[in-house]
């Protein structure tokens, strides 16, 4: 169930289909706020930044193959281009991740539904999300441009590109679905967790380190969802129903403290000078409300401080 809209522009005849459901509007509720707060950080003059927002929305709103397929790669282009603005080198390798993205979307979007179809998503989604093993480009490319295009990167764009394996892995080929795409997604997922975390600790700069935190995230993500898609196979509707949850709530909670610790970052930068970790200590005094903000965020990341709905579900398990 949704809204559906049709626009002329777009494939003769066919124009683009644009169509909202609860995913969709979830989805586009994580992304409306760090959007705003990007803005507010210093982009809202850059024309390449809001064809970027732009390009997020499409790809949410989309309706049909040829819509998704234009607001993905119009998403990827001008996240190119602001990461190209930051630094070049980067960039360039963050264009290769990009086309083959791409490569592997493209068709999979267009053939029937089958396990062929998954694993181009699952590639060309999975590149985009920094999901390991392809997750090698987003400590590099994430750090690159200003703070608000960070924020944005790692708390939006990664989202979109999961929400495609969600889309597709749960609703379009749902009638091809096998158990081992939930463990494919598992194993990744896992793996994610393990790089991610590994690399964030021996970072010493500080956005670089939020960045490969970010690929813990989509990890942890990745699991909820492998777990979600191995049950929604086997027919268990309980597990699935967990699985998934746990998956979009970790979703929400990583869409919204990121963004904030990476805007922070770039208010520590304009401050100081500097975001290497070894020079930096002491800023509360200084900078208490930025300090307190990092601290909430900070908090988010660690999953603290319990939650009302954490405390029931642990009730729960423990009777």
């Amino acid at each position: 169930m949704g809204s559906s809209f049709s626009l002329m522009f777009g494939l003769p005849g066919h124009g683009m289909q644009l169509h909202l459901d609860a995913l969709s509007i979830l989805f586009a509720c994580i992304l409306l706020p760090q959007t705003v707060a990007a803005a507010l950080a210093g982009m809202r003059g850059s024309i390449a930044f809001w064809v970027f927002v732009l390009g997020m929305a499409l790809t949410l709103a989309a309706g049909d193959g040829f819509t998704l397929i234009f607001g993905f790669e119009l998403m990827s282009a001008a996240s190119w281009l602001l990461v190209m603005q930051g630094d070049v080198k980067p960039a360039t390798f963050y264009a290769g991740v990009a086309i083959f993205s791409g490569a592997c979307l493209i068709p999979a979007i267009f053939l029937p539904a089958s396990s062929l179809a998954f694993v181009l998503v699952a590639l060309g989604a999975g590149a985009k999300a920094g999901l390991a093993p392809l997750h090698s480009w987003l400590p590099r490319a994430h750090p690159a441009p200003p703070a608000g295009v960070s924020a944005l990167m790692s708390g939006g764009m990664v989202k979109i590109a999961l929400y495609v394996l969600i889309r597709y892995g749960f609703v379009v080929l749902a009638p091809a679905q096998q158990p081992w795409w939930g463990t494919v997604l598992m194993v990744a997922g896992a793996a994610s967790v393990l790089v991610g975390a590994l690399r964030a600790v021996l970072e010493v700069e500080l956005k670089t380190a939020l960045a490969c935190s970010t690929v813990e995230h989509v990890g942890l993500i990745a699991v909820g969802l492998g777990v979600a898609l191995r049950a929604k196979a086997l027919g268990d509707a309980t597990l699935t129903g967990l699985g998934l949850e746990a998956a979009l709530l970790c979703a929400v909670a990583h869409g919204l403290f990121k963004p904030l610790l990476f805007i922070g970052a770039g208010e520590v930068k304009h401050a100081t000078g500097t975001l290497s970790l070894n020079w930096l200590g002491g800023l509360m005094r200084g900078m208490p409300r930025l300090g307190a903000l990092m601290l909430l965020g900070a908090a988010g990341m660690a999953a603290l401080p319990l939650g009302r709905a954490s405390r029931r579900n642990f009730c729960c398990c423990t009777r």
